[in-house]
């Protein structure tokens, strides 16, 4: 089930036009919380960047934000 979010939040001067909305599933939405999409999504990286260093012991961010770059390039 998903939710409208604000993209920029009311409390940061953010509208309700649709141009300002997202779809988001409810747990993403709670995690956003008032933060802002650049904010949420950086730090979404850093969780999925510490479950990947879980399995491969030695990569830095900047090899896992690499690799991210290159499966987008695909």
């Amino acid at each position: 089930k998903g939710n409208i979010d604000h993209i920029e939040g009311r409390s940061q001067g953010g509208n309700g036009t649709f141009e300002n909305g997202a779809l988001l599933c409810q747990q993403c939405n709670n995690r956003k919380k008032e933060n802002t999409v650049e904010h949420f999504a950086l730090n979404y990286l850093k969780d999925i960047y510490k479950l990947q260093k879980r399995i491969q012991k030695n990569i830095t961010f900047e090899q896992f934000l690499n690799n991210i770059q290159v499966l987008n390039s695909k």
